[in-house]
C-alpha cells in the first residue's frame, strides 16, 4: 500500500467514484502510474469497488458514513491514446458496478472455501466467514468452542516388519540379477583385458552389499542401494553391450526388464504389500463408512478419517457445530463409535485369509470426558487444530498411545482382534464400562474384559485401560442394516432375545428435543444476502446393528446410559479405579443406575 501512497487509484477508492485521467503523463503522481505508462497506457478509468462494512454486530450493513465502506477491488481500463475517455463512459461504467462487485465476492468466496475438503458438518461456517469478508467484514477466526473429542483408529500391525522383509527381498532379487551381469562380464575377459579386473571389484562389492542385506534392512538401505546399482553398475550397461558377449546381453536384458516399472527397480514384493495394505485399508475404510453415514443421522458432526498401515478417525460433536446438541446425542455417538470399531475388528477377522497376508489389526478407542475447542489456523495444511495445553495434550497422547505399553508385563495394551479403551479418570471408566456391558449383551464382545495401567509416555502419566475380545459375527453380512423407524422410537435390535436388566428401552424423543435442542443465533450481517446457518439436527435415528434375533424396545436409554458425569458403582471393580492388571465379567458387573 506504501507505494500507492498518493496515487490516482487510491484517490479513486477514498471519493467512491469512478475517475478518468486523461493523460498519464501529466498525471503521474506515483510508481504505479509510472508502470502503467512503461507498459504503453496513456489514459486511465479506474472504478472502484467499495462494499458497506459494519464492525459492529448488529450495525447497519449501508451506512451512509463513506466512511464505514471497505474497498474490495479496483477495476482499471487503460487506453494507449490520451483523452480516450469521457463522461459519457463514466455512466455506462456505473451500470457496471453491482456486476462486478458480486464477481469479485464469489472469487473472493471460492478462493477461502477451496482450500481443502471441508467436512459438511462445518462447511456452514467456512461460508459464513466467507460472505463476511466478500461484504467488507474484518476476518474472525473459525473457532468451534466445547466439542467432544471421540478418537479411535485400527493398526495394521506388524506392517512395518512386513515392510521391511518385502524391501529386503526385492533389493535381494535385484543385486542377484546385478551379480549375474557381472558374472558374465568377468567371463568375456578376453574382450575387456585389463578392464576385466576392475568388473571383478565391482563384483566383490555387489557381494558385500548382497551379504549386508541378506541380513536385515534398515532405513536408509532401500534408498543406497538402488542409488548404488544406479551408479556403479547400470551407467555400464551400454559399454557392457558393446563389449561383451550375448552371455552378457541376456543378463543386462533381464536385469533391465526387471526394472522396467515407475520405480526403476525390482518392486515385485513390495508391490504385492502394497496392494495387500491398500485392500485392508479397503475393507476397515469401507466398513467405517457405513457406520459413519449413520453416525452422522444421529447429530451431525465432525469426522476426519486417515488412512495409512490402517485407518484412524477423529470426531468432533457438540453444540457450536449442531445446535440441537444434546447430552443424550453424545452418549448415542460414543456407543455407535465402539460399535463402529467393533465392525471393523468383525472385519479384520477375515483379512489374513482374504488377503493372503500373517498381518493383523488391532483397534483402540481413547477416551477424554472434557471438551476441547478447535479452531482453523490459515496458515496451516490441517482444517483444525485444538486451543490451549489442556487440548494440547490429548493431542500428545493421540499420536503416543497405539504404540503403549502394560505398565506390569510390557505387552502392547491393543491386541490383534481385540478393542482396546484407554482412559485416564474413574469417571470416564465408569461410563465406558458400561458401554462394554451393552456391547457384550448384544455380542459384539466377550463378557471378559482385561484392565491394566499403561506405560508412561513421554511426558503423559496416569492412563489406564481396557480390552476386550471381538466376536466373529454371527451372520455371513457383517455390514450394518439400514436403521429401521418406527413411530419417532428409538429400535434396538438385540441378538440375544431378551430385554436385558435395563427394562424397558423405548422414549420418544420428542421431549429430548423439546427441553434441550436450543437454536443457536447466527448473527445477520447484510440485508441483501443471509449467512450459511449451522445445519438441523434430523434426530435420532435407529441405532445400525449385525445382530439377528428379536428386537426389544427400551423406554429409558437415556436413563440407563446416565449422564455423563453421573457416578456408577461396581462390585466387581471396585479397585479398578486404582486398574491394577484384572481379568473382569461384564455381565456381572451389577452397576447402579
Amino acid at each position: 500500500m506504501a507505494q500507492l501512497q498518493g496515487s490516482t487509484f487510491l484517490r479513486a477508492a477514498q471519493h467512491d467514484r469512478v475517475l478518468i485521467i486523461p493523460d498519464l503523463l501529466m498525471d503521474c503522481p506515483s510508481n504505479a502510474e509510472r508502470q502503467l505508462i512503461d507498459a504503453g497506457a496513456r489514459s486511465l478509468l479506474l472504478i472502484p469497488l467499495l462494499v458497506s462494512s459494519s464492525r459492529e454486530e448488529g450495525d447497519d450493513p449501508y451506512p451512509r458514513d463513506p466512511g464505514q465502506r471497505q474497498l474490495v477491488g479496483l477495476v482499471g481500463l487503460t487506453c494507449s491514446k490520451p483523452s480516450h475517455f469521457a463522461q459519457l463512459d463514466i455512466r455506462f461504467v456505473g451500470e457496471l458496478i453491482d456486476p462486478l462487485t458480486v464477481a469479485f465476492r464469489q472469487a473472493f468466496q471460492q478462493r477461502f472455501t477451496r482450500f481443502s475438503n471441508i467436512h459438511p458438518s462445518v462447511e456452514w461456517r467456512f461460508i459464513q466467514e466467507s460472505e463476511r469478508r466478500a461484504w467488507g467484514l474484518p476476518p474472525e477466526p473459525i473457532v468451534f468452542q466445547g466439542v467432544y473429542p471421540l478418537y479411535g483408529l485400527s493398526d495394521i500391525r506388524g506392517s512395518s516388519a512386513e515392510r521391511n522383509h518385502v524391501i529386503q527381498k526385492d533389493l535381494l532379487a535385484q543385486f542377484r540379477l546385478g551379480q549375474a551381469v557381472l558374472d558374465a562380464v568377468c567371463q568375456s575377459s578376453s574382450a575387456l583385458g585389463h578392464d576385466s579386473v576392475f568388473a571383478e571389484m565391482l563384483r566383490m562389492d555387489l557381494l558385500e552389499h548382497l551379504e549386508r542385506i541378506s541380513k536385515g534392512v534398515t532405513v536408509d538401505s532401500e534408498a543406497i542401494s538402488v542409488q548404488f546399482l544406479s551408479e556403479h553398475l547400470e551407467s555400464h550397461f551400454d559399454f557392457f553391450l558393446s563389449s561383451c558377449g550375448p552371455e552378457t546381453a541376456e543378463a543386462v536384458r533381464r536385469y533391465r526388464e526387471a526394472i522396467n516399472n515407475e520405480h526403476h527397480c525390482v518392486y515385485v514384493a513390495r508391490e504385492n504389500y502394497d496392494r495387500t495394505i491398500r485392500r485392508i485399508n479397503g475393507l476397515l475404510r469401507g466398513t467405517w463408512e457405513l457406520w459413519q453415514q449413520r453416525m452422522q443421522e444421529i447429530a451431525p458432526h465432525y469426522c476426519d478419517l486417515e488412512t495409512t498401515d490402517g485407518i484412524d478417525h477423529m470426531i468432533y460433536a457438540g453444540a457450536s457445530i449442531s445446535p440441537k446438541f444434546t447430552p443424550f446425542h453424545l452418549h448415542c455417538l460414543k456407543f455407535e463409535q465402539l460399535r463402529a470399531v467393533c465392525d471393523c475388528a468383525r472385519t479384520a477377522l477375515c483379512i489374513q485369509e482374504r488377503c493372503g497376508t500373517q498381518m493383523q489389526v488391532c483397534h483402540l478407542v481413547l477416551v477424554q470426558d472434557n471438551p476441547v475447542d478447535i479452531y482453523h489456523d490459515e496458515k496451516t495444511e490441517s482444517l483444525f487444530d485444538v486451543k490451549g495445553t489442556r487440548d494440547t495434550r490429548y493431542e500428545i497422547v493421540k499420536k503416543r498411545i497405539d504404540k503403549a505399553r502394560e505398565e506390569n508385563t510390557s505387552e502392547r495394551i491393543t491386541q490383534p482382534g481385540s478393542l482396546t479403551i484407554a482412559y485416564s479418570t474413574p469417571k470416564e471408566w465408569h461410563e465406558y464400562q458400561r458401554y462394554l456391558q451393552y456391547l457384550a449383551r448384544e455380542g459384539w464382545v466377550e463378557p471378559h474384559m482385561k484392565v491394566g495401567k499403561v506405560e508412561a509416555l513421554q511426558g503423559i502419566t496416569g492412563l489406564k485401560f481396557a480390552r476386550v475380545k471381538v466376536l466373529p459375527p454371527p451372520s455371513a453380512n457383517p455390514s450394518p442394516p439400514p436403521p429401521a423407524q418406527s413411530g419417532g422410537s428409538l429400535i434396538i435390535h438385540s441378538s440375544s432375545g431378551t430385554t436385558g436388566s435395563h427394562g424397558n428401552l423405548s422414549r420418544r424423543l420428542n421431549s429430548v428435543h423439546g427441553n434441550s435442542m436450543k437454536a443457536q443465533h447466527i448473527p445477520r450481517v447484510s440485508r441483501s444476502s443471509s449467512l450459511a446457518t449451522p445445519p438441523n439436527s434430523p434426530g435420532i435415528k435407529a441405532f445400525p446393528t449385525h445382530s439377528s434375533g428379536s428386537t426389544i424396545s427400551a423406554n429409558n436409554v437415556s436413563s440407563s446410559l446416565g449422564a455423563t458425569g453421573s457416578s456408577h458403582s461396581s462390585s466387581s471393580l471396585s479397585n479398578s479405579s486404582s486398574c491394577p492388571t484384572s481379568t473382569t465379567n461384564l455381565l456381572n458387573c451389577s452397576s447402579s443406575q
